[in-house]
């Protein structure tokens, strides 16, 4: 079973990941007009809108960040870095449309923006990443070129 759980930036610099329920799932949610593909892609669109709100409320980094991986059953949570494969934040690009959300006066102005935002594909990190992502992140630096040598 895949998860996704949506976080904040200052979250990915903590020991372990934040102990709340994740997105999950499974074989049997995939619907027979859909791939696993387009279902966990889904999934992660869910986590990156939560982790959204997840920002806004703790004033953090307006960015969507995902973290997922694979876990044993559907009520699991993830308890350590190790369980987690990857890493799905925004690039620049779409850190500067997360910004403009968090600063709409209208309602159909934040919709205009979450439909760019869905424009913008997350970028994919190696869990090794986590640090000098979370780093950037917190420091709005550019993200970019984390993990690059």
């Amino acid at each position: 079973m895949q998860h996704y759980l949506a976080l904040t930036a200052s979250e990915l610099l903590a020991q372990t990941p934040p102990n709340r329920d994740a997105i999950c799932v499974e074989d049997r949610d995939v619907s027979p007009d859909s791939t696993w593909e387009e279902t966990t892609e889904d999934a992660r669109d869910d986590a990156a809108l939560e982790s959204l709100h997840l920002a806004r409320e703790e004033q953090s980094s307006p960015t969507r960040l995902v973290v997922g991986g694979a876990l044993p059953s559907r009520d699991a949570r993830f308890s350590s870095w190790q369980q987690v494969d990857e890493i799905y934040a925004d690039d620049t690009r779409g850190r500067e449309v997360c910004a403009q959300l968090f600063l709409a006066q209208t309602q159909e102005e934040a919709d205009l923006l979450i439909g760019q935002l869905f424009e913008e594909a997350l970028m994919w990190y190696d869990i090794s990443e986590r640090t000098d992502l979370g780093d950037a992140l917190v420091r709005a630096k550019p993200v970019d070129e984390v993990g690059e040598d």
